[in-house]
């Protein structure tokens, strides 16, 4: 379940508003875009991406659930779809998902005013086989973004520009041997 919780500043409080459904298995992440009226969450292991309005009491709404599909090269890890992180773009109109189990990075067009996700362009990165991408961020300037690839343990570095992504680097978090 996701859950919504209001916060009081001065005491450091937290009140409970309300829950929903993660709209999937193992939730392990959630985004909130620019505007504050929308959230995302990663299901890690049914793959899948739910978006929730923000209620004016800051409950979460009933969620729209995308589900991604496939598999990786490593047998053990990659059965199936691992959503890891969802990670909106600083102008609040790309959403960047990281999916451990299909070796990519899925990009997807966000309308603020409706919630809605659709592919992008480029709908997606290819990681190398069996890499596994986990977390994703942008650079402050906003020029580049970067993933750390789990099972491999290697970072790849991305130039951005509007909702692309083109790999400039990859290198191991590995020492030599």
């Amino acid at each position: 379940e996701i859950v919504a919780f209001a916060f009081n500043k001065e005491t450091g409080k937290l009140s409970f508003i309300n829950k929903q459904p993660s709209g999937g298995d193992h939730p392990c992440h959630v985004e909130v875009d620019k505007t504050g009226k929308w959230v995302f969450a990663s299901n890690y292991s049914s793959g899948s991406l739910s978006v929730y309005p923000v209620n004016t009491d800051g409950g979460l709404g009933t969620a729209t659930t995308i589900q991604h599909y496939g598999s990786g090269k490593n047998e053990q890890r990659q059965k199936g779809p691992h959503t890891h992180g969802a990670i909106i773009s600083a102008d609040n109109r790309w959403l960047f998902v990281t999916d451990l189990g299909i070796d990519k990075v899925m990009i997807y067009s966000f309308d603020a005013a409706t919630g809605k996700l659709t592919p992008a362009k480029q709908p997606f990165v290819q990681s190398e086989a069996g890499s596994g991408p986990r977390l994703f961020t942008f650079h402050s300037n906003n020029k580049y973004a970067y993933v750390i690839e789990e099972l491999t343990g290697t970072v790849v570095a991305y130039k951005y520009k509007k909702g692309k992504l083109k790999t400039i680097q990859r290198i191991s978090t590995m020492p030599e041997g």
